[in-house]
C-alpha cells in the first residue's frame, strides 16, 4: 500500500516516517538517505534517535542526530559474522532484517 502523503511543512512522527520508509513511494527513503550520505562532512558517524515504542510512536515526533565519530572511521568492517545473511545482497540497494 502506498504510503500516507504528509502535509508539506508539517513534523512528522516516527509512525508516519515507519510507513513512509515502508511505503511503496521511495521518495522519503531517498531523502533521509540523501541527508545520511551528504548531510555532513564526518568522514564517520554514529545516527542516534530518542527511545521510541509502539505507544510513543504516533505522538513522538521522528528526529535524530550525528554524531561524529573519528575513530569509527579508521575501524574496517568485517563481513565475516554476517555473511551467511548478506553475502548475496552485497553491492546492491536493499535492507535485509535477520535474528541477531
Amino acid at each position: 500500500a502506498e504510503a500516507p502523503e504528509v502535509p508539506e511543512g508539517r513534523p512528522l512522527t516516527w509512525a508516519s516516517s515507519i510507513e513512509l520508509l515502508q511505503g511503496e513511494s521511495p521518495h522519503f527513503r531517498s531523502l533521509l538517505s540523501d541527508v545520511l550520505r551528504d548531510g555532513t562532512s564526518f568522514p564517520a558517524y554514529f545516527w542516534e534517535c530518542p527511545p521510541v515504542s509502539l505507544n510513543s510512536a504516533e505522538h513522538r515526533l521522528f528526529e535524530f542526530v550525528l554524531i561524529n565519530s573519528r575513530h569509527l572511521a579508521t575501524l574496517r568492517a568485517d563481513p565475516g559474522p554476517f555473511s551467511e545473511h548478506l553475502a548475496a545482497y552485497q553491492g546492491k540497494p536493499v535492507s535485509r532484517a535477520f535474528a541477531n
